[in-house]
């Protein structure tokens, strides 16, 4: 701290001769030759006594005495000091914010109000110190990559901006290349001004702070000694990688954005991490050197992609990915989460699944809630989706079904291969001959069927909506327990209800009193939807001489009208089986269709124009 200082004695620094003798202090001679001079510091109220020119030791504080020859100065190198008295020339008294007391003379009267001259002593008086208040000023200096850019002396409270020495944006420079880099892979960049200020014995006061700019340090009042330096902030280098991509052979790619190149920076030992990608690929590993324009001792060296030291220009491998799907069974005793991968055989478990007593495990569903809608997930489309994973909930649906029609009961069971219901029996309590239509067989009210178990009209409803009758399957019995009457046997004609896509082995067998539709034995089956009649479906009905098959037909199973015994003794017609035009036959396995070994005839089959 630079201070202020006005006019002031030559002052020695005193003697502490607490004790001593006159004769120790004075010149030789006689003491009646001197004069005792005392000296006071801190004197109260010092400016409005002094005007009365009325100085009281009172109020002062003693700091020691000297003495002075007649008419001569005072010899204050012989001040002789009380031990624990104050310095007269430096005040304990508290000084105002940003001033400091300084000392400017010693001051008296004697009792006439004659004023002392410290320089003529003429009797026994006290001389008193006074002081100023004086503004403080502080150095400040300016650092700059580690030289001293300027330094000066400021007034107290005094801001940087009031000064010559403003800052601006140019007002010196603060590059970061200049100053310098330790490692080539280190990089410095402006971080501020950091302020230190310091107390009058050089001592750090408080913690260091930080400005951000040349506005914030305008602002900054001086209020101690104060260095302003430029803070730099240690980086490490980012360097640029030039990323193509290449398939296992080293064929040129395209990422998915048509570029044949990504390229990113990464800081200095860290790794690479394309903002690019390619569907169906994965990377499996980057090739490539350091080239020319790399610190000598990298040149040549092979590119690590996960420790990046320099620029460089690489190459990265790509290898064919297949997607993978989650599949989380709900509900499921073994195997919950199934992954299936592109390729895979796909298959819905249906082993370790309960769905409850009377019911039948129908399938997975998407969520709980639509299991009432009766549609099974089709697991061949999972990978249709986007998402990576799946949550199925299994359903289950009465095994078996009742309706009754008239005299009429049909019994139907669930069948889990074509998932829908099939007959699984019919009985009647007529004794005579039936007739059967394609409304005896099915209805969409609910109310119209019964089951083992109780189930809800709403989601039975779907049931009927979305498993329609598909097929009659080989029949378990021909009587139900205590009923009497007829089974299939006695039908005496049948309307295939148009939902019938498949007969199944032994589907309509036997039916020895079927009415055919003339007398020609004509089984005119055009205008169903049948696409299946399994083997033996038609087997031992003796009826039919003819068969006419609609256009959907796709299997014939072998035998599938064995032992119909006068299916090759038709003479009106030139064939016996006629299939529509476009229908190809050759898959058909009707060569073993003869009712027995020396039928009259064999069975031929013919495309209709």
């Amino acid at each position: 701290m630079k201070k202020r200082v006005g006019l002031c004695l030559c002052l020695a620094a005193p003697l502490l001769l607490t004790g001593c003798k006159l004769s120790d202090v004075l010149e030789p001679g006689n003491s009646n030759d001197y004069y005792k001079v005392n000296i006071y510091t801190d004197y109260i109220g010092f400016d409005a006594d002094y005007a009365q020119k009325s100085l009281s030791a009172a109020k002062a504080k003693l700091a020691g005495y000297c003495y002075a020859q007649k008419n001569g100065a005072i010899n204050l190198e012989g001040l002789m000091v009380a031990e624990g008295a104050p310095q007269y020339a430096k005040s304990t008294r508290s000084n105002e914010t940003g001033h400091h007391w300084e000392f400017q003379q010693l001051v008296g009267f004697y009792d006439d109000g004659t004023a002392i001259d410290p320089l003529k002593i003429t009797a026994n008086c006290s001389l008193f110190a006074y002081f100023d208040s004086v503004i403080n000023e502080y150095t400040v200096t300016f650092v700059n990559n580690y030289q001293t850019v300027w330094t000066d002396s400021i007034v107290y409270n005094t801001k940087i901006g009031e000064t010559v020495h403003a800052f601006t944006r140019d007002s010196y420079d603060h590059d970061p290349e200049k100053r310098g880099r330790d490692f080539y892979y280190i990089d410095y960049r402006f971080g501020g001004y950091e302020i230190t200020r310091y107390d009058d014995d050089g001592k750090v006061i408080g913690v260091p702070s930080t400005m951000a700019d040349h506005d914030e340090i305008n602002q900054l009042p001086i209020t101690a000694e104060t260095k302003i330096a430029v803070k730099y902030v240690e980086d490490l280098m980012k360097f640029r990688v030039k990323v193509s991509p290449v398939d296992e052979q080293g064929h040129p790619l395209s990422f998915d954005d048509g570029s044949e190149y990504d390229e990113v920076a990464v800081t200095y030992d860290q790794a690479v991490a394309l903002d690019k990608s390619i569907a169906g690929k994965a990377l499996d590993h980057y090739e490539g050197i350091y080239g020319e324009g790399a610190p000598a001792f990298l040149v040549g060296r092979p590119f690590d992609a996960e420790h990046v030291r320099y620029e460089a220009e690489v190459k990265a491998v790509y290898k064919d990915v297949k997607r993978t799907i989650t599949v989380n069974f709900h509900e499921k005793a073994e195997s919950k989460d199934v992954t299936f991968e592109e390729g895979d055989v796909l298959a819905i478990p249906t082993t370790g699944v309960s769905v409850g007593d009377g019911f039948t495990f129908a399938g997975f569903y998407t969520t709980a809630e639509n299991q009432g809608s009766f549609v099974p997930y089709d697991i061949t489309k999972i990978f249709q989706q986007q998402e990576s994973h799946i949550d199925l909930y299994p359903a289950g649906i009465p095994t078996r079904i009742c309706h009754s029609s008239g005299n009429k009961k049909f019994y139907y069971r669930f069948d889990r291969d074509i998932y829908g219901y099939v007959l699984e029996n019919f009985y009647t309590t007529d004794p005579g001959l039936v007739s059967l239509a394609a409304a005896d067989f099915w209805s969409d009210d609910p109310a119209a069927f019964s089951t083992t178990v109780a189930y809800s009209s709403s989601s039975f409803a779907g049931l009927l909506e979305h498993y329609r009758f598909l097929g009659i399957s080989s029949l378990k019995s021909y009587k139900a327990a205590g009923a009497t009457g007829s089974s299939y046997a006695s039908v005496a004609s049948f309307t295939l209800p148009d939902t019938v896509t498949t007969i199944y082995s032994e589907g309509l067998a036997f039916l020895s009193s079927l009415c055919i539709s003339d007398d020609n034995g004509i089984l005119d089956l055009s205008a169903s939807k049948l696409t299946r009649i399994d083997q033996y479906a038609f087997k031992g009905d003796i009826n039919i001489k003819h068969v006419i098959l609609p256009s959907t037909i796709k299997t014939i199973g072998m035998m599938a009208f064995k032992d119909c015994e006068y299916l090759a003794k038709g003479q009106s017609w030139a064939a016996d089986i006629k299939i529509p035009a476009g229908v190809d036959t050759s898959k058909f396995a009707l060569k073993w269709n003869y009712w027995k070994d020396d039928i009259e005839g064999a069975i031929t089959i013919t495309n209709l124009a």
